[in-house]
């Protein structure tokens, strides 16, 4: 694989990192956020939890469970 090709797919996968953190409240598929990526759902799965250390649905879980600790410590 060039490197080329590896930087595009890490960006891809930042992409989508943001894509949850900006909208967690959203009902995300893996469909949707693969297509985000450009990538098919099991391949996005597989290089996701590569780079980040965690699943797609596991990253979106944990977000959501920190803002809503967040919320309840400031309201």
């Amino acid at each position: 694989m060039s490197a080329g090709v590896a930087e595009s797919t890490a960006r891809r996968l930042l992409r989508v990192k943001d894509t949850i953190d900006r909208d967690f409240a959203q009902q995300w598929s893996i469909e949707d956020l693969a297509r985000i990526a450009l990538l098919s759902p099991r391949h996005f799965r597989r290089r996701f939890t590569r780079a980040f250390g965690e699943a797609p649905r596991a990253y979106l879980y944990r977000r959501r469970s920190e803002r809503a600790t967040t919320l309840l410590r400031t309201t």
